[in-house]
């Protein structure tokens, strides 16, 4: 039973970790986007 909290544990650790990777590189590209529109236009 331990060892079942702590592999749940575990993997809730790196979905979090990987959906924060993820928004946090849409973020950026958005950011890129929107500064190569600005500069364009």
């Amino acid at each position: 039973m331990m060892v079942y909290l702590l592999w749940s544990m575990l993997l809730e650790v790196l979905y979090l970790a990987i959906m924060a990777n993820l928004s946090a590189i849409l973020a950026y590209w958005s950011i890129k986007l929107i500064y190569a529109h600005i500069l364009i236009s």
